[in-house]
């Protein structure tokens, strides 16, 4: 159905010395959240710095970029984490929070074409799909709490990716957008807990605000810190 992303824009890390130095220092102060994601995953909780494939941060933070992952692919054939991941995730999944990240990209390239012809019941159907795989992922490293984002607005802003290409008009990529997010919404139960992150960062007309963004895709500090005040964390 879509295309598979190119994987190879994802940063290499070795089982190298500074794996393990990382490693150690996950496994002496385990971290509270582990976010795992596109790179919208990376700028909402790390807005400003370097996309790394792993990076941590002093208030509890572990963030694992998947590289440019669909969130379709996730429904169909599951994450597919690596082995170097599996090790952090066996290692410091247990009890903390994991928080998700995906579909920006489905909105922005694939759904247009692909998925909206076939109505809303297919948006469903993907979403169900990708909760199975988000309980597979709970079962394997114990979390003890989801939190599902949903994308973020769909926008003409900025330069275009000419890997990524926007597909369809910018209306019918809002369009997409709310109808993923209304599908993603639809997860919410007692262990998963969905956050409408497009609502906080759209305009009247359901587009990106350009307040909240400075490439045109992803957020800025000020968009970044408005999800992070809407993530339940209590």
């Amino acid at each position: 159905m879509f295309k598979k992303p190119v994987q190879n824009a994802r940063i290499h890390f070795e089982f190298s010395r500074d794996f393990i130095l990382l490693l150690i220092k996950l496994l002496r102060k385990r971290p509270s959240q582990i976010w795992i994601g596109d790179s919208h995953c990376h700028f909402i909780a790390r807005s400003g710095e370097t996309i790394k494939t792993y990076s941590t941060s002093n208030d509890g933070k572990l963030v694992i970029w998947l590289g440019p992952r669909l969130l379709y692919s996730v429904s169909k054939h599951g994450f597919r984490f690596d082995f170097l991941t599996k090790l952090i995730l066996y290692f410091v999944g247990r009890k903390a929070v994991l928080i998700i990240a995906l579909g920006e990209i489905d909105c922005r390239v694939h759904f247009v074409l692909k998925t909206l012809p076939k109505g809303q019941d297919e948006f469903f159907k993907i979403a169900n799909d990708y909760k199975i795989q988000i309980m597979r992922v709970i079962q394997k490293f114990g979390f003890t709490k989801i939190i599902l984002l949903t994308p973020v607005p769909a926008t003409n802003l900025g330069a275009a990716d000419l890997f990524f290409p926007r597909n369809g008009s910018l209306f019918e990529r809002v369009l997409v957008t709310k109808l993923a997010t209304k599908a993603i919404l639809n997860l919410s139960d007692e262990m998963i807990e969905v956050v409408g992150v497009t609502t906080i960062l759209q305009n009247s007309d359901g587009s990106f605000d350009s307040r909240y963004t400075d490439d045109g895709v992803h957020v800025n500090a000020i968009g970044a810190q408005r999800v992070l005040d809407a993530i339940n964390l209590k």
